[in-house]
């Protein structure tokens, strides 16, 4: 049976990440700045970390992918639906 339980550290580093992205989103729209879909990019770093080293599926990681693709909606990305999602995908895990 695979173990996909996250350890306290990964967990810490995966939200961490997840809301440093989110703040630096937030500060880009108030200087009305745009990211071009890079902020997007490396929020794939940690879902490559968790699909791969964790053996996670798509359709246990989906919250994941959904919270990506609302970030690319113009000005709805400011909220932090990356950290939620996140949440939601470790909370499942």
């Amino acid at each position: 049976m695979e173990e996909k339980q996250f350890n306290l550290l990964e967990i810490f580093g995966l939200m961490a990440w997840a809301v440093f992205i989110d703040i630096v989103g937030i500060i880009l729209i108030l200087f009305a700045l745009d990211d071009f879909g890079i902020l997007e990019i490396l929020n794939l770093l940690p879902m490559g970390y968790l699909m791969g080293f964790k053996k996670m599926s798509f359709a246990e990681s989906r919250s994941f992918f959904i919270g990506v693709g609302l970030e690319l909606i113009p000005y709805v990305g400011v909220l932090p639906m990356l950290t939620v999602a996140m949440a939601i995908n470790l909370y499942q895990a």
